[in-house]
């Protein structure tokens, strides 16, 4: 017989070495610990959810889970300042889709005060993928409640808001579809002229119908010699209004194709100009006089300009994004909106050494988002969009949806004392009530 001998001592010092290697060297990445939740609608969850405690949550509604990053506040809020909710964990980066919806439990009523700003996180590549705030009591917003230019860039869910059992319907008007409004395809060029006349604008994007979010522009167009391409917009998604396509322009012989908006709430498409250099995602170039923007999206800002010194103002970056609100009564004074960002341009100062302007064209703006509003009583709806960023220098945009509605039957409040007509059950109040909501039907603005 053979006998085999181990060295067990080289063996266990060989393993704790892969361990160490693999497993204990730290990795810049931030752990998130899930608890696992599941309800009929993400309404649903939040109205009996009076164990639930600031954290992370994989939350599983008709077989689609929704990851939630989720603060409770206990008791009346007054806001007086700005609130941001989120953090840098919840979105989007260079690489990586967003991560989270960021959600707000709110055990009272809520006030905003005028002047306040309530919005998520963002950075250049976007928000988080929705804000929602349910409100156990009153909402009066006398401020600004935005996911303005706070799209997420990642791919689009189904989000079940609400299931209608007392009237059949299900999730049917209910939902946010995943994919929105269709992107605009770039304009078709007409026969070249060599007068410099030959502008075309951009196409709007399609507007979403429903709770869906709005379809990005497409870019505008400038030709001379030779032909050019503007980039097409993108879709939508639940998640994100449609980033905005390039714009192209030339005064020389070489014909480019500017960049299209990226799938999934991603960059704006690169402009693009005859005889120079395109750009980067998100950014812009110019020669020769011409000053061809890039798409709006969640990217890149824009690039250096190649042949002229331009005067380039802050801009905004960004698409619309989500927005849920749920109360039980609405007192909107103020602003409700999910709107897209106009795209970015400049305006040309010199061109090829010499004073003088040049031929500014706009990229595609990105698409409007999707705001959606619940409530039992309607006191003053106030102003509520989710418009898609308005043209510039020949470049357009378009709509997504505004959608309120009254849900006929509220379940339960929580709240720390009991209004008229509640009763207390423990920590709880309870009420169950059907509502006419005849003159406070679903409507689309």
């Amino acid at each position: 017989m053979k006998i085999i001998k181990y060295n067990y001592s080289l063996f266990l010092s060989m393993l704790l070495f892969l361990m160490t290697f693999f497993c204990v060297i730290p990795f810049d990445v931030k752990a998130v610990e899930y608890t696992s939740a599941e309800s009929t609608s993400l309404i649903e969850w939040m109205m009996n959810g009076e164990d639930l405690e600031n954290g992370y949550y994989a939350l599983k509604v008709n077989d689609t889970t929704y990851n939630i990053h989720l603060y409770v506040l206990e008791g009346d809020q007054v806001w007086t300042s700005n609130q941001t909710f989120g953090d840098s964990g919840d979105i989007g980066t260079a690489s990586s889709h967003a991560k989270h919806m960021v959600a707000v439990l709110v055990k009272g009523n809520l006030t905003i005060e005028s002047g306040v700003t309530v919005t998520a996180t963002k950075s250049t590549y976007g928000g988080p993928k929705g804000l929602f705030i349910y409100t156990a009591g009153d909402l009066t917003n006398k401020g600004t409640i935005t996911m303005y230019g706070r799209g997420a860039y990642a791919a689009g869910q189904n989000v079940y808001l609400w299931y209608d059992k007392l009237n059949g319907n299900g999730y049917t008007g209910y939902t946010v579809p995943a994919t929105g409004g269709a992107g605009a395809v770039r304009s078709t060029t007409r026969t070249l002229y060599n007068d410099g006349g030959n502008y075309l604008h951009g196409n709007n994007g399609t507007s979403g119908t429903g709770r869906a979010t709005g379809g990005g522009g497409s870019g505008s167009v400038r030709n001379y010699v030779a032909r050019m391409y503007p980039g097409s917009g993108a879709a939508g998604t639940s998640y994100s209004g449609g980033s905005g396509g390039g714009a192209a322009a030339t005064d020389r012989a070489s014909s480019r194709t500017a960049g299209n908006g990226a799938a999934n709430g991603g960059p704006g498409g690169h402009g693009a100009q005859g005889g120079a250099a395109t750009g980067n995602s998100g950014g812009s170039t110019n020669g020769w006089g011409q000053a061809p923007g890039g798409g709006q999206g969640n990217g890149p800002g824009n690039n250096v300009w190649s042949h002229a010194v331009a005067s380039v103002p802050a801009q905004d970056t960004g698409t619309g994004g989500l927005l849920i609100l749920f109360c039980r009564s609405l007192n909107n004074t103020g602003n409700i909106n999910a709107n897209g960002v106009t795209a970015r341009y400049t305006t040309v100062t010199k061109w090829n050494g010499s004073q003088g302007g040049g031929h500014i064209l706009s990229g595609g703006s990105s698409g409007g988002g999707s705001v959606n509003i619940f409530y039992t009583e309607l006191v003053s709806k106030g102003t509520i969009t989710a418009t898609g960023g308005p043209s510039q220098k020949k470049g357009m945009a378009y709509y997504g949806g505004a959608m309120m509605g009254c849900l006929k039957k509220y379940n339960k409040v929580q709240a720390d004392s009991c209004p008229n007509g509640y009763k207390k059950d423990g920590n709880k109040c309870k009420k169950t009530t059907t509502k006419s909501c005849t003159k406070n039907v679903a409507k689309e603005y």
